[in-house]
């Protein structure tokens, strides 16, 4: 999580942002905007430009992640395939010896 606050915001005060950022510990960072109110007007590209990284960052994680799922369910299906297998022709097997 990122937390974003301008120095001068009288909406949201730079402390509660400080609050935030103890309870998230590692897990948020903590971005000031100097001079900037609640509005974040006169660095706007700057925080456009950073929000977006941030995005992307996220994005790729993101993809990361659904990545090592994808592989773990082709795994986890390919074993239950090949338990099937197994199972299909054990029975086959006994029933061949049983005919």
């Amino acid at each position: 999580m990122t937390l974003l606050n301008g120095s001068r915001d009288g909406t949201v005060p730079l402390w509660c942002s400080e609050k935030f950022l103890e309870a998230y510990g590692n897990h948020a960072t903590l971005q000031v905007v100097e001079g900037e109110n609640h509005t974040i007007t006169r660095h706007r590209k700057e925080v456009v430009a950073s929000t977006v990284a941030f995005f992307q960052e996220g994005f790729r994680e993101m993809k990361k992640n659904i990545d090592k799922l994808q592989q773990f369910h082709f795994f986890v299906s390919f074993i239950q395939i090949k338990d099937i297998f197994a199972t299909l022709f054990s029975q086959s097997m006994i029933q061949g010896l049983l005919i």
